[in-house]
């Protein structure tokens, strides 16, 4: 498989004015409503971090009727080829979010980018319909060796075909793993891909059998992450940039000094007072860092406590163009 751009030149957040807990996402510890000046702090800080790692940051307007738009890495998947600026628009599952991919799609084409749409309906050759839903990077992500598309829940295997022909990644290099957990209803909030030193993080109670089997059967490195780590911090919905893994840090009672650390882009080190805060709260949590430090990979914190509230983190608030 052909890897491409080491790191994404742009990042699109969304204002998140308009953000509230989502009604399908209440689970039973997640009934008070976030701290909506914290939450605006927290993206800032994100967006902040981002533009001073060099990548081009985009702060969406938000939409009065579209709370759920904070989310962009849902709604789109920019082509994986720098030089082929195009993106497709999500088909999205709920009709609460049914028209957030049209108000993202208001952004493009910055200069040269065009718009791809999947069609909703496809018919087979024996006249069967078949309704084609797909949630964008959510939903399909890039490894060393394959494209990983999770698919029962929010995305069906249909539409990762059709966007695979259209991108013209190879078929068989896509792993089609199989969502069963409905917390873990998109494939970011399971699984990790550290594509350059051929690493996964996942979860494995997300998935069905058939699926933990290939995991645990791939030429790669693996850390299956607890439950905890998985439920409590979404410690898979980091992103990755390159040799830099930006870390779901959903943690409370973050001290100003750290928030403006991370603004700043300054990678976390042992010394750190924002690492010692993070190990004040979880000792697991900080040896997966220290993990990924083992790997070379160098981290940065980014604070998600209000949207965690929500069942999301920083990947879920970026949606990255040429990954």
């Amino acid at each position: 498989m052909k890897t491409y751009a080491y790191r994404p030149k742009q990042v699109f957040l969304v204002d998140p004015v308009y953000f509230r807990l989502r009604s399908e996402n209440a689970h039973d510890n997640m009934e008070i409503q976030p701290d909506h000046k914290l939450q605006c702090t927290q993206t800032a800080v994100a967006c902040n971090m981002y533009t001073n790692l060099r990548l081009n940051a985009f702060l969406i307007p938000p939409h009065p009727y579209l709370e759920s738009l904070i989310y962009p890495t849902n709604d789109f998947m920019g082509h994986p080829d720098p030089q082929r600026k195009e993106i497709i628009l999500s088909n999205m599952l709920l009709d609460t979010r049914f028209h957030e991919p049209e108000e993202i799609a208001k952004w493009f084409p910055l200069p040269g980018y065009t718009i791809h749409k999947i069609p909703r309906i496809i018919r087979t050759s024996s006249g069967e319909t078949i309704e084609m839903t797909f949630e964008g990077f959510g939903d399909m992500l890039p490894g060393r060796d394959w494209w990983f598309a999770g698919i029962g829940q929010r995305t069906t295997k249909e539409a990762v075909q059709y966007v695979a022909r259209h991108f013209g990644l190879e078929e068989g290099k896509i792993a089609y793993l199989r969502l069963v957990n409905p917390y873990f209803y998109h494939l970011d909030t399971c699984l990790l891909s550290l594509r350059y030193t051929n690493h996964l993080i996942y979860y494995p109670g997300a998935f069905d059998e058939h699926t933990l089997q290939f995991l645990r059967t791939l030429v790669c490195e693996r850390y299956e992450v607890s439950e905890h780590l998985a439920k409590d911090y979404l410690i898979c919905n980091s992103a990755p940039l390159g040799n830099i893994v930006v870390l779901n840090a959903p943690f409370e009672g973050i001290s100003e000094k750290s928030m403006i650390r991370t603004a700043q882009g300054i990678l976390l080190s042992k010394e750190d007072r924002r690492f010692r805060e993070i190990e004040e709260r979880s000792s697991e949590y900080a040896d997966f860092i220290r993990y990924l430090w083992s790997l070379g990979y160098n981290t940065i914190p980014a604070y998600t406590s209000e949207v965690r509230k929500d069942g999301a983190g920083i990947f879920c608030l970026s949606n990255f163009v040429h990954l």
